[in-house]
């Protein structure tokens, strides 16, 4: 079986980034930034393991392979 992976768009990861440097901001700690990566990891593992229960998405300036 193939391995599967998840692309990240240069957008989405954008927006990860100033999403976990926000909460690291206002709450002056680093912790709840944490569980949103946790959070992020054990989503992306449910994804890979159940690729047909999530919208697949086509974006022109990343590739897909099967």
């Amino acid at each position: 079986m193939a391995k599967r992976t998840i692309v990240w768009t240069e957008t989405a990861a954008k927006q990860r980034r100033e999403i976990l440097r926000y909460w690291t901001s206002r709450n002056r700690s680093a912790t709840y930034a944490e569980k949103l990566i946790k959070l992020t990891s054990a989503r992306i593992k449910v994804i890979l393991s159940h690729p047909e229960s999530y919208k697949t998405t086509i974006y022109p300036e990343t590739e897909f392979q099967q």
